[in-house]
């Protein structure tokens, strides 16, 4: 009220701030309502996505450089020779048996995971170039976690989603 009768209300400084702060208001129920409100996730893609990321593998690998010896990795294993054999072939020194540990579906690159699809536990991928590297994959195993629950995160992933194809619109 002070303010008031002490004028600050005509002030130039406070009448931009009111205005700009007017024209936010605008846009943000102009936003809300043409974009917002739009935006619908389905229980589906939540459950897809769920799946993605409770499906893994526990990976090892073999990494080459040229493609010539990837291809020659690929045709031994197919002539019936053990991953483990073919180990001081990669460039990989530091895990042990080429053992890289579990990942969930959804962390693992898209031309990697195609190759990955056709394999079941035990088996090796076709050499698969990946950025500047060849690599074969044994796949130790394929598993399903149960921890997370589909219950514990389906509001997390419809507010991952929804944040994802609001930025999009």
């Amino acid at each position: 009220k002070e303010a008031k009768e002490a004028g600050y209300e005509k002030d130039t400084v406070v009448m931009a701030a009111f205005e700009s702060n007017r024209k936010d208001i605008i846009w943000r129920a102009y936003y809300n309502d043409i974009v917002v409100k739009k935006v619908k996730i389905s229980d589906t893609e939540i459950r897809n996505l769920y799946d993605k990321i409770i499906e893994q593998y526990h990976l090892a690998q073999i990494v080459v450089a040229e493609e010539s010896l990837a291809n020659y990795l690929g045709a031994e294993l197919k002539k019936g020779a053990q991953f483990e054999d073919l180990l001081p072939f990669s460039l990989d020194t530091i895990s042990e048996n080429g053992d890289i540990g579990t990942f969930s579906v959804i962390s693992i690159p898209e031309e990697i995971m195609n190759a990955l699809k056709k394999v079941k536990d035990g088996g090796v991928t076709e050499p698969v170039k990946f950025g500047e590297y060849y690599m074969v994959f044994k796949v130790v195993e394929h598993s399903f976690a149960d921890k997370p629950t589909y219950e514990e995160v389906k509001e997390n992933i419809r507010n991952n989603l929804w944040q994802e194809k609001v930025r999009e619109e």
